[in-house]
Formats: structure tokens, sequence, C-alpha cells
């Protein structure tokens, strides 16, 4: 019975992971799977929403004059 077990499990996780990839390439090849350069310099929530997640972070510079 166990061996029956195993051997759906192997079966259905070896469909999923290949529907997966085929879907994902899919996705992939149509749309696109990455936002664009300057979304991605920007950062997404920027680039895409016009906000700042973390308006409370600020970046120090390395280099700075006390």
């Amino acid at each position: 019975m166990s061996g029956a077990i195993a051997e759906r499990i192997k079966m259905w996780s070896f469909f999923v992971f290949i529907t997966s990839f085929i879907v994902w390439k899919v996705m992939d090849l149509t749309v696109g799977l990455r936002v664009s350069t300057t979304v991605e310099q920007l950062g997404q929530d920027t680039g895409e929403l016009g906000i700042e997640a973390y308006p409370e972070f600020v970046l120090m510079p390395e280099n700075f004059d006390e």
C-alpha cells in the first residue's frame, strides 16, 4: 500500500513540476517576468506605485563631514 502511495506522490510531483515549468516559461516568453531596468533601479514601490515603501529609512552617505 505505501509503495502505491509513494508512486502517486512521485507522479504528481513530476506532473506539477513540469506543468509549472511550462506555465512560467510561457509567461516569460509572452509578457516577461522581470521589471524594466529603470524600475529595478528605482525599486518596484516607486517605479510601479509611485510611493516609497519605507519613507523613514534614509541612506547615509559613506563619506560625510561631521
